[in-house]
C-alpha cells in the first residue's frame, strides 16, 4: 500500500473561502453524513477567521447552532485554516439554498401504458 502524504496548511497559506468550505463539508461527511446534511444547505460568508451560515429555515438554524455541531465544524475548519475559526449561524427567510433542487421523475406504469397503447388515449379516473 503506497504511503500517503499528508500536507498542512499554514494560517499564512490558508485562505478562508468557498474552497475552503467545501473542503469542510467533505471531511464533516465523512465522520457525520447527519451534520453534513444539514451544513451543505447553508450559504457561508466569509470575514477574517468567522463562517457566517445562512439558513432558509429555523430547523436547519437550530441545528447548527447546537453547540457539539459548531464545534465540530469550527474544528474542522481551524485544522484546515491552521488556527481559530469562528462559526455564526443566522437565519433568512429569503434565502435560497445553495444546492440545486433535484426533481423526481414520474414512475413509469408500463400496465397502465398497455393499457392506454390498446385502447387509445383516455382519461385516467382514480
Amino acid at each position: 500500500m503506497p504511503k500517503q502524504e499528508t500536507v498542512e496548511l499554514t494560517k499564512k497559506e490558508a485562505i478562508l473561502d468557498e474552497t475552503t468550505w467545501q473542503e469542510a463539508l467533505n471531511t464533516i461527511k465523512k465522520h457525520n453524513n447527519t451534520l453534513y446534511s444539514v451544513a451543505r444547505m447553508a450559504s457561508p460568508t466569509f470575514t477574517d477567521n468567522t463562517v457566517t451560515l445562512t439558513l432558509s429555515f429555523p430547523f436547519h438554524q437550530k441545528r447548527l447552532d447546537e453547540p457539539k455541531n459548531k464545534q465540530i465544524i469550527a474544528e474542522v475548519l481551524g485544522k484546515l485554516m491552521g488556527g481559530p475559526v469562528s462559526i455564526a449561524c443566522i437565519l433568512d427567510a429569503s434565502h435560497k439554498a445553495t444546492k440545486s433542487k433535484i426533481t423526481a421523475k414520474k414512475p413509469k406504469n408500463d400496465d397502465l401504458d398497455t393499457i392506454s397503447n390498446i385502447f387509445g388515449g383516455a382519461e385516467v379516473v382514480d
